[in-house]
C-alpha cells in the first residue's frame, strides 16, 4: 500500500522497508536482544534485498525480478559450497535444489 502511493524509486524503497520495519519494531521477545551482527545482517537484507528489488522493478519486468529472487537460495547454497564456506550439500539438499530449480522453470 505504501509503495503504490510513492512516485520516486528511492521513496518506494524506503516505504517498502518501512512496511517491514514498523511491525517488526513493535514485536518483542521476552528477554531476547539481537546482537550487533544480527542487526547489521537484518539491515543489509532490508536495504539491499527488499529495497534493491523495489528499485529494480522500475527498470525490469516484475516477473523477471520474481525469477531472480526465486533462484537466490540456489545461488546461496552453490556459492557457499564453491567458496568453501559450507560443506558439500547432502543428498536431501540436492533434491531441494533440483525441486526449487524445477519450480522456477515451470
Amino acid at each position: 500500500m505504501l509503495v503504490a502511493a510513492s512516485t520516486e524509486p528511492v521513496n518506494q524503497a524506503f516505504d517498502a522497508n518501512a512496511s517491514v520495519l514498523i511491525p517488526g519494531a513493535t514485536f518483542r521477545h521476552d528477554g531476547y536482544r539481537a546482537s550487533t551482527l544480527q542487526r547489521f545482517n537484518g539491515a543489509c537484507l532490508l536495504l539491499a534485498g527488499n529495497g534493491g528489488v523495489t528499485i529494480s522493478e522500475q527498470y525490469i519486468d516484475s516477473g523477471l525480478a520474481a525469477l531472480i529472487v526465486a533462484i537466490v537460495p540456489i545461488y546461496i547454497v552453490l556459492l557457499a559450497w564453491a567458496t568453501g564456506m559450507a560443506r558439500r550439500p547432502i543428498p536431501v539438499v540436492w533434491l531441494g535444489l533440483v525441486g526449487g530449480f524445477l519450480g522456477v522453470g515451470t
